[in-house]
């Protein structure tokens, strides 16, 4: 079954910190699980090396940071065949 989270903060950075725990307690539990993590665009490079530091792995295959214009062409993509233009 497939589910979302959302974390409010008061600050992005106190957030994303919350985010990374979950996603590391997740990880360690369970590393046959596939993580989406969705960042704002300017805020995908600076995501992707706090999470890299914060995490404390040198690797992490199952998590996927990206975001949301990136989701969305990947999704668009993988199901072209049920998008009808109109």
């Amino acid at each position: 079954m497939k589910s979302a989270n959302i974390i409010l903060s008061n600050t992005y950075l106190a957030g994303f910190y919350k985010i990374i725990d979950q996603i590391k307690q997740k990880v360690d539990s369970d590393k046959f699980s596939d993580i989406i993590l969705v960042v704002p665009d300017k805020f995908s490079l600076n995501a992707e090396q706090i999470f890299m530091e914060k995490i404390g792995l040198s690797s992490v295959f199952n998590v996927w940071l990206t975001t949301f214009s990136r989701l969305i062409a990947k999704v668009v993509a993988d199901d072209s065949n049920s998008f009808s233009l109109i």
